[in-house]
C-alpha cells in the first residue's frame, strides 16, 4: 500500500515556494535537478509500485543562494522488498559518505559523522563542497512494494548538532536510555548538546554551545518544555505507561539536532487491586496469606503493563437495587483508558466497536443505560422515565425469589448474567433497540460476541460522542428508576477501534518481592506468609505487607486478622469419687466472655458436680459471629470405700493438768489413715497430732472440743467433732511463806505460816498443814512453836470440792545452843556410855576430832550425829571407838580407849550461826 506523506518543514521560512514531483527512474536516471521544495517518489510515482531489476540514482542542488543546503525527509514507512535497497548520499555519486541505507531488513541510518541516529530526515553536511545530494534505488529481479516518498526542502548549511543524555547527572539514572519511576517519583532529566564541528578548522562557521542553543522538550505526555540553555528539566509522569521523551536542539544558527534524543520513561503505580478479608480463624491454627493475579490469592494484585489496547474490563459486582436507595437511583461503573496518543479523539461512530454488559435484572421496562465519556459528552443506550412503560422482560437469568429490604443485597442473591452489546459497526447484525427487546421474550436474548449477532442498536447513536477523549475515565451509569425489581451488573466493556492504538513499545514492571510485619509470622517468603496465632491469642491483629515492584517501588497496606482463642479445657488428671461424696470438675476457662460448655451428661453448666463413677468429656466454645472455636477434654472418676471416723477418750474428766488418752475407732479399721487431730486446747505449745492415738497434756482448766479428720490412702476422708468431751476442773496452786524460816530455841520461836495459794474459791477449799513435828493445822493461815532444834519439813495441801489437791513443802530450820559434856563412864551402865552432843542438828554439817594427850588424833568423824561409845567393835562406824583403828573391809578392830584426858575439836556449820569449839573429855571407867 503507498504511504501518503506531507512535508516535515524543518525550519519555517527558510525554504522556497516553488515545487515539482521527481521521479527516480530511467528517464531521470543520473540528472541533478534545481529547486528547493520537490516531492520525489520511486519510479511507480504517488499511486503505483516500483518496477523491477531497478538501479537509477538522481541528484538534487539548491536554486537559493541564502539556502544551499538540502534536507530529505522520508516522511511514512518505506515499503520495499526483502532485497531491494535505498542510498542517500551527501554529495554527489555514490561515491560520497552515505547519510542513509536502507531496506526491511536492514534499515540503517547515518549522519555525516557515520554515528548511529534514528530520526527521518537527512540534512547535507557543511563539508560537502558539490552542495549536491544524491538519491539511489535499486530492486531485485522478483518482488516489489509500494515504495517511498520523500520531500526536499533547502536549508541552511548547518554545522552538526546532537543531543545526547547525562548518563550521570539524570535521576533516576538511565538503564540503556530507559528511566523506572515509581508513581510518587519526578524525573530529572539532564541532557547536553554535542557540538563536533563547532570551532574546528574544518567548520569554521560559526560557535555553537548549550548556553547559545535552544532546548525544545517533548515529554510523551502532551506537554512540552522550551528554553534557551534548558539542558534540565524536572517532570512527573502520570503512572501506568510508558513515555518517550524528545528533544531537539536547535543551535544559534537555527540549525537543528538530527539524531534523536531516545530516552524512554517506564512509570511503575500501584498493582494492588483488592484484599480479600482475611477469615476470622481459631488461635493454635495456620493461615497461609498469598499476594497474586488469580482469583484465588488472598491480595490480588494487577499486572503493572504499558501496553497499547484497545478495550478495557469494569470487572466488579454491581448491585442494582429497586428504585431509590441512599439517596439515589442511579449507579457509576468506569473504566480508564491511557493507551492513546494525548489528543486523540473519536472521530466516527465506527471508532467505537461495542459496548458489553453482562447481567441480570427483572423487568427491563424501568432500566435507564447512559455511557459517558471524559469530557462529559454522553449518549443514552436505553432511556425510560420510570413509569414502567416499558415492557417487562428480564436480562438474563434474573432471581425472581428476592426477599427482604429491597436496598440490601445480602437479602438479593444475584442471578446469572447475560451478556447484551450495544454497537453501531455496519458489519454486525442487530436485533432492535433494547427498548423494542423489552416487550419481547423473557429473558431478552443476548449477544453472541463470536459471530457477531444479536447486537442491540444504541438509543441514541455514537455519534452523541464524536469529539470524546479517547484517554480517560469512560462511565457506564444505569438508573433503576421504578421499585419492585432488581438486578446485577457484573461486568462491562468498552472496546475501541484497535486501529486507533498508535504504535508504541510496552513493558511490565513484575513483583520482585513481599516484605510481611506483624505478630505469628511464622514463615515468609516473597509471595506467601504463614500466620500462626499461639493458643493464647485473642483479639484482631494487624499484618503490613509492602509490595516491591522490579523498579523498587514500595506499596504497602494493612489488614487485620481476627483471632478466637481455642479454649484448653483442663479437667485434671483422673481423679477419685467416694461412695457417699461429691466432686465438682472445674474448668479454667470458667468466666472467659463468651463461652459455652457441653458435658457429655448433656449440661450446660461451667462446673460439674460429679455424684457417680465414671468417664466424663467436656466441649468448651469460644465463638463470635463467623466462627467457632472448640476445646475437649475428658476425666475419669473412680469410686472409694468412704471411712466414717470416731474416737475414745480416756479420761474425760479430771483435774488440771489432765492426760488424756485418745484411741482412734474408725471405720473400716483395715485402712492406713492419715490423721488430723485438733485437741480444742489453743493454749497448748501442741494442739494437734498426727498419730493415730495420741495422748495430750491438758494444762490449763475448762471444756475442750475435740476433733478428728482421717483421710484414705484413696483420697476420701472422713471428720469427727466431739463438742465438751474433755472437762478439766482447776487445781490449786498451793503456796505459803514461813516467817522465820530459820529459828533459834533460845528465842522460844512462833514460825507464823502465811497462805499464798492461787486457783482456790474459798468457800471451796480445805487446807491441811503438816508441821513436820507430828503437829498439824486445818486453818488457813496458822502459826507453830518448836521446842527441838531441827530442819523440820512443813507442808500444806490445798483441795477443792472437785476433790483436786496442791501440796507444797518448805524447810524450816530450829537451832540452839551446843553442849559438849566433858566427862564419859561408857561402863555399860546407861550413863554417859555416849558422845552426845546436846542441842546437835545433824541435818548441818560438822567434824568432830579427837587426839590423846600426847596429841596423836585418835578419832576423827563427818556429819558426826548424836552418841559415840567406847567397844571393841562399832559395825555402823558412827561412834567413838576409843582408839581403834580401822581396817579394811574388817571394821572397826583393837582396844578401847583407856581412861585419860582426851582433847577434840569441833566444827559445825549452821543455819543461823557457825561453831568451832574445842575442848578435853576424860574417859573414867572404860576398862
Amino acid at each position: 500500500m503507498k504511504k501518503y506523506i506531507v512535508l516535515l518543514v524543518l525550519f519555517v521560512g527558510f525554504f522556497t515556494s516553488y515545487g515539482q514531483d521527481v521521479l527516480i527512474n530511467s528517464t531521470n536516471n543520473g540528472q541533478t535537478f534545481t529547486g528547493c521544495s520537490r516531492t520525489i517518489y520511486d519510479s511507480g510515482g504517488s499511486a503505483g509500485s516500483y518496477g523491477n531489476s531497478q538501479d537509477y540514482r538522481v541528484s538534487f542542488i539548491s536554486n537559493n543562494a541564502a539556502l544551499p543546503g538540502i534536507t530529505l525527509q522520508i516522511i511514512d514507512d518505506i515499503d520495499i522488498d526483502a532485497g531491494d535497497t535505498l542510498w542517500i548520499y551527501d554529495g554527489d555519486g555514490t561515491s560520497p559518505s552515505q547519510l542513509f541505507r536502507g531496506g526491511p531488513n536492514n534499515l540503517t541510518y547515518f549522519n555525516a559523522s557515520n554515528g548511529l541516529i534514528a530520526d527521518d530526515h537527512f540534512q547535507m553536511s557543511i563539508l560537502n563542497t558539490s552542495h549536491k545530494i544524491t538519491i539511489r534505488f535499486k530492486s531485485n529481479s522478483t518482488t516489489t512494494g509500494a515504495g517511498f516518498k520523500i520531500s526536499l526542502s533547502c536549508s541552511k548549511l548547518c554545522q552538526s548538532v546532537f543531543s545526547k543524555i547525562d548518563n550521570v547527572l539524570t535521576t533516576p539514572q538511565p538503564d540503556t536510555n530507559y528511566i523506572a519511576l515509581c508513581p510518587w517519583d519526578t524525573a530529572k532529566i539532564v541532557a547536553l548538546g554535542y557540538y563536533p564541528m563547532t570551532d574546528t578548522m574544518a567548520s569554521p562557521f560559526y560557535h555553537q554551545s548549550d548556553l547559545t542553543s535552544t532546548f525544545n522538550w517533548n515529554f510523551g505526555d502532551g506537554t512540552t518544555a522550551s528554553g534557551i540553555g534548558m539542558t534540565t528539566v524536572n517532570h512527573y509522569f502520570t503512572p501506568g505507561r510508558g513515555y518517550d521523551v524528545m528533544l531537539t536542539i536547535v543551535d544559534s544558527s537555527g540549525c537543528q539536532s538530527n539524531n534523536a534524543f531516545g530516552l524512554r520513561v517506564m512509570t511503575s503505580m500501584n498493582p494492588l487491586s483488592y484484599i480479600d478479608p482475611l477469615p476470622d480463624i481459631c488461635s493454635g491454627n495456620s493461615f497461609l496469606v498469598d499476594v497474586g493475579y488469580s482469583d484465588s490469592s488472598t491480595i490480588h494484585v494487577n499486572p503493572v503493563v504499558s501496553e497499547q489496547i484497545s478495550s478495557q474490563l469494569y470487572d466488579s459486582t454491581t448491585f442494582i437495587p429497586d428504585g431509590v436507595c441512599d439517596g439515589s437511583a442511579c449507579y457509576n461503573t468506569f473504566v480508564t483508558f491511557n493507551s492513546f496518543n494525548p489528543g486523540q479523539t473519536i472521530q466516527s461512530v465506527t471508532d467505537i466497536m461495542s459496548v458489553c454488559i453482562n447481567m441480570e435484572h427483572t423487568f427491563i421496562g424501568d432500566l435507564h443505560f447512559e455511557i459517558v465519556c471524559p469530557n462529559g459528552q454522553s449518549t443514552k443506550l436505553m432511556n425510560t422515565t420510570g413509569s414502567g412503560q416499558h415492557g417487562g422482560a428480564n436480562l438474563g437469568q434474573a432471581n425472581t425469589s428476592d426477599a427482604g429490604d429491597d436496598c440490601d443485597p445480602s437479602t438479593n442473591p444475584p442471578g446469572t448474567g447475560w451478556t447484551y452489546c450495544w454497537s453501531e459497526q455496519p458489519s454486525y447484525a442487530y436485533h432492535g433497540t433494547l427498548d423494542a427487546l423489552s416487550d419481547g421474550t423473557s429473558p431478552v436474548d443476548s449477544t453472541n460476541r463470536t459471530n457477531h449477532s444479536n447486537y442491540i442498536v444504541p438509543e441514541e447513536s455514537f455519534s452523541n460522542l464524536i469529539g470524546c477523549p479517547l484517554n480517560g475515565t469512560w462511565n457506564i451509569k444505569i438508573c433503576d428508576l421504578w421499585s419492585a425489581d432488581n438486578g446485577y451488573v457484573f461486568w462491562w466493556t468498552l472496546e475501541l477501534d484497535p486501529s486507533l492504538v498508535p504504535q508504541a513499545w510496552t513493558y511490565d514492571v513484575g513483583i520482585q518481592n513481599v516484605i510481611w510485619s506483624g505478630p505469628y509470622l511464622t514463615s515468609t517468603n516473597d509471595t506467601t506468609a504463614q500466620i500462626s496465632p499461639a493458643i493464647d491469642a485473642n483479639g484482631s491483629y494487624d499484618y503490613t505487607f509492602t509490595i516491591i515492584d522490579r523498579f523498587g517501588c514500595g506499596y504497602d497496606s494493612t489488614m487485620a486478622l481476627k483471632v478466637v482463642q481455642t479454649p484448653t479445657p483442663n479437667l485434671g488428671n483422673d481423679t477419685s469419687i467416694c461412695n457417699d461424696g461429691v466432686i465438682v470438675i472445674i474448668d479454667p476457662h470458667y468466666g472467659i466472655a463468651g463461652t459455652t460448655y457441653n458435658w457429655s451428661d448433656f449440661t450446660t453448666d461451667p462446673n460439674l458436680p460429679v455424684l457417680y463413677p465414671g468417664t466424663y468429656s467436656v466441649t468448651v466454645t469460644n465463638s463470635n459471629a463467623n466462627i467457632q472455636c472448640k476445646g475437649y477434654d475428658t476425666v475419669t472418676v473412680n469410686y472409694y470405700v468412704q471411712p466414717t471416723a470416731n474416737f475414745t477418750a480416756q479420761p474425760t474428766e479430771g483435774c488440771s493438768p489432765l492426760v488424756v488418752q485418745f484411741t482412734d475407732t474408725s471405720v473400716p479399721d483395715t485402712i492406713a489413715y492419715s490423721y488430723a487431730w485438733d485437741f480444742g486446747d489453743p493454749s497448748a505449745t501442741v494442739n494437734t497430732s498426727t498419730e493415730k492415738n495420741p495422748q495430750h497434756l491438758y494444762s490449763s482448766y475448762g471444756n475442750f472440743d475435740v476433733s478428728l479428720s482421717i483421710t484414705s490412702p484413696n483420697g476420701c476422708s472422713s471428720s469427727i467433732s466431739k463438742p465438751g468431751l474433755i472437762k478439766v476442773h482447776p487445781t490449786p496452786l498451793a503456796k505459803f511463806t514461813p516467817n522465820p524460816s530459820n529459828a533459834s530455841l533460845s528465842d522460844n520461836p512462833n514460825v507464823t505460816f502465811t497462805n499464798e495459794t492461787e486457783n482456790y474459791i474459798l468457800s471451796e477449799t480445805t487446807w491441811r498443814w503438816d508441821f513436820g513435828d507430828g503437829f498439824s493445822s486445818t486453818d488457813m493461815n496458822t502459826s507453830h512453836i518448836y521446842t527441838d532444834p531441827d530442819d523440820y519439813a512443813v507442808m500444806l495441801v490445798a483441795t477443792n470440792s472437785y476433790g483436786c489437791a496442791d501440796s507444797v513443802t518448805h524447810t524450816v530450820v530450829v537451832e540452839d545452843e551446843l553442849f559438849i559434856p566433858n566427862i564419859l563412864t561408857p561402863n555399860g551402865d546407861g550413863q554417859n556410855d555416849y558422845l552426845v552432843i546436846g542441842n546437835l542438828n545433824t541435818n548441818r554439817e560438822n567434824v568432830l576430832k579427837i587426839y590423846d594427850r600426847w596429841g596423836k588424833k585418835v578419832y576423827e568423824k563427818k556429819n558426826y550425829n548424836t552418841t559415840s561409845r567406847c567397844k571393841k567393835t562399832d559395825p555402823s562406824g558412827k561412834t567413838w571407838n576409843c582408839g581403834a583403828v580401822m581396817n579394811s573391809g574388817q571394821g572397826w578392830t583393837g582396844e578401847g580407849c583407856a581412861d585419860g584426858v582426851y582433847f577434840y575439836t569441833f566444827h559445825y556449820d549452821g543455819v543461823i550461826k557457825t561453831v568451832d569449839s574445842n575442848g578435853t573429855i576424860s574417859i573414867l571407867g572404860n576398862k
